[in-house]
């Protein structure tokens, strides 16, 4: 049986994975979706980033089939992609996929750094 789409809110978003209150912030990239970088504590110049697939006009995310959230590490000091990371689909256990995935992200940067 094939994963079922589900929509996701931007409240849904920054209060169940991307909480402030752990550092994760919004920035300005010129996205037409919202996006949200993490810093990594002992390299202050990488981030990881978020790319929502949630519309800044509506709040809401793109239509099913339309985009997947997008992980992606970045350098803003040379403002300079690192890597980029497997896209995350918009289905029934999203946060969990989403909460994995960071995980899997921050380790994989912390052993490149180290």
């Amino acid at each position: 049986m094939p994963a079922k789409f589900t929509n996701i809110t931007l409240d849904e978003m920054t209060t169940d994975v991307l909480k402030p209150a752990k550092g994760w912030k919004e920035v300005d990239v010129n996205a037409k979706e919202y996006v949200f970088d993490w810093t990594l504590p002992r390299w202050p110049g990488i981030v990881v980033r978020v790319y929502t697939s949630i519309s800044k006009g509506s709040g809401q995310g793109r239509r099913k089939g339309a985009d997947a959230i997008r992980i992606c590490a970045v350098d803003t000091e040379l403002n300079k992609p690192l890597r980029k990371f497997k896209r995350l689909h918009r289905v029934k256990n999203w946060r969990d996929n989403l909460k994995a995935r960071l995980l899997e992200a921050v380790q994989s940067l912390r052993k490149d750094f180290t």
